[in-house]
């Protein structure tokens, strides 16, 4: 096209014009790799806080008409 770049550059070793021309290229066959490939035991998760502390002194939360919930305290 005439606002376009240049052509793109094809490979002397890339497979894909034999391809289309209907060459028939020998390819070795994909295998599984060898012995135990899977990760081991995921680590201990950081936390920022104790999660059970952080759930303890919570005041029960009753709505009342119109009154705004009641503010935690900081810790």
């Amino acid at each position: 096209p005439i606002w376009g770049g240049s052509p793109p550059e094809i490979l002397a070793t890339s497979a894909t014009i034999p391809r289309l021309q209907g060459a028939d290229l020998a390819a070795a066959p994909l295998e599984a790799e060898p012995g135990n490939v899977w990760p081991g035991p995921l680590p201990p998760r950081s936390t920022l806080a104790n999660p059970e502390s952080a759930m303890q002194g919570i005041p029960e939360y009753r709505p009342d008409r119109g009154a705004p919930p009641p503010r935690r305290r900081p810790v």
